[in-house]
């Protein structure tokens, strides 16, 4: 039960990090912000690591980047290279989900499977999840520039807003776009 807990309280504290780097920098504390963030990133590593998931590797990746650049920024005083942390986990995701598209089922397809009884799916729903599998690749592409941009505009309220606010909202309307697309699709083939 505690695991439980510190594993939810460590993914909030990452879905944070934006406003907990925003927040260090504003109050003059990154040089104490930035080791915790770190920790907090390797303890979740940790409490993970006998967790079996589709994104185990991607998990672990985007926790050990996300702890080298909060150690890198302090050991060398840039704190550039903490904001760089969404480019990477956007650069991660569309690697992952687009050579899901060359080997084996596509990442989508593959989740998909996950919720079906025999693991099956008819093939207008294999070729549909291909093409989701497509627009999350080309979303990851534009919201790793867009957070690049950000990191290289010397704002840190842009920063902020973006990559711990309007990239949420953008990845929820994909999300609910998508869902409804998916109903239409279900709909016109159970007629």
């Amino acid at each position: 039960m505690l695991k439980k807990i510190l594993l939810t309280l460590c993914i909030v504290f990452g879905v944070c990090y934006p406003f907990v780097i925003y927040a260090g920098i504003k109050l003059e504390l990154i040089k104490y912000v930035l080791p915790t963030v770190a920790a907090v990133f390797l303890l979740r590593l940790v409490l993970s690591r006998r967790q079996h998931s589709e994104f185990k590797v991607l998990t672990c990746c985007s926790l050990i980047t996300a702890a080298i650049l909060c150690i890198g920024s302090a050991v060398f005083n840039n704190l550039k290279l903490v904001l760089f942390y969404p480019v990477f986990v956007n650069a991660l995701f569309f690697a992952i989900f687009f050579l899901s598209l060359y080997k084996g089922d596509a990442i989508i397809t593959r989740f998909a499977k996950l919720t079906q009884k025999e693991g099956q799916l008819p093939d207008f729903a294999i070729s549909y999840t291909r093409k989701v599998t497509v627009v999350w690749s080309l979303f990851f592409i534009f919201n790793g520039l867009i957070a690049l941009y950000t990191s290289l505009s010397n704002d840190i309220e842009v920063w902020t807003l973006y990559n711990g606010l309007i990239s949420y909202i953008l990845i929820g309307c994909l999300i609910a776009i998508e869902f409804v697309i998916r109903i239409i699709i279900r709909k016109s083939h159970d007629s």
